[in-house]
């Protein structure tokens, strides 16, 4: 598996939450990923600060956004979050990553620094906002 390093910068603090970002800087920053990898066909990939500024807004929070990205990242790998055979459903997914609260240093036991149920619940609610049928969650 190919790995893809963001180097978002040492200007993130670990003593509160990750801004919430714009989807759109979002979207862009792991699109840009995702295109540089596949076309490097490395096994090892850096994206650096300079680099993703070129895709957002001009008033983007780099370190954020590139923050967000990476964990994006690692849950489109891990858990399969942005299908390629479901694009439509990208639009609520980085809707969601971008505002969902993220903790900037994760406790002891934890997998992933936010509440993952939260991130299913949220993400469901969004898509059901978007307009799409989903079934009710079992009891």
């Amino acid at each position: 598996m190919s790995q893809l390093v963001w180097h978002a910068s040492s200007a993130i603090s670990l003593d509160e939450s990750v801004a919430s970002v714009d989807p759109y800087d979002l979207k862009s920053v792991w699109e840009l990923g995702r295109a540089t990898l596949r076309l490097a066909k490395a096994e090892r990939v850096e994206i650096d600060r300079d680099l993703c500024t070129k895709v957002c807004s001009p008033e983007a929070n780099i370190s954020a956004v590139m923050f967000r990205a990476a964990i994006l990242n690692i849950l489109a790998e891990r858990v399969g979050l942005l299908p390629p055979e479901l694009p439509k459903v990208h639009e609520a997914v980085f809707n969601v990553a971008a505002r969902i609260p993220v903790k900037k240093q994760m406790e002891p036991g934890d997998q992933f620094p936010f509440d993952l149920q939260e991130l299913v619940k949220e993400i469901e609610s969004e898509l059901r906002r978007l307009g799409y049928e989903l079934p009710e969650p079992l009891a």
